[in-house]
């Protein structure tokens, strides 16, 4: 026993009473209060979560509205397509229905001036 060094031993004592009261010093003497002081932290952290699932509950409604809207475009989009469809359908027919009255006109002026001159010679 005679390597055995008591001046190393109480230099390590020292050393971990040292460490000891600076760890008691930095939480303020009070280790459970330590503690209490994470609550308000831990308050903030649910309130943020409960934040958190608000935000996605509106991002999930949002996506629901766009949804909506898309498919209010394409009903939109088809009955557009369909007016232009009726659009074309209705300029076709007037412009047969102008063909035709057009040839009854001719009709009509070929019947007058027939009507103009006797009959013997029509």
């Amino acid at each position: 026993m005679d390597d055995f060094d008591w001046k190393e031993v109480l230099l390590y004592i020292v050393i971990y009473l040292a460490i000891a009261l600076s760890c008691y010093w930095l939480v303020g003497g009070d280790v459970p209060g330590f503690f209490r002081g994470a609550a308000p932290v831990r308050e903030e952290l649910d309130r943020a979560a409960g934040y958190q699932r608000q935000a996605e509950q509106g991002i999930r409604d949002a996506e629901k509205s766009a949804e909506g809207i898309t498919g209010a475009i394409d009903r939109s989009e088809e009955a557009v397509s369909g007016a232009a469809g009726t659009a074309r359908r209705i300029e076709s027919d007037n412009q047969r229905a102008g063909i035709l009255i057009a040839e009854c006109q001719q009709i009509i002026e070929t019947v007058r001036r027939r009507g103009k001159v006797p009959a013997t010679q029509n």
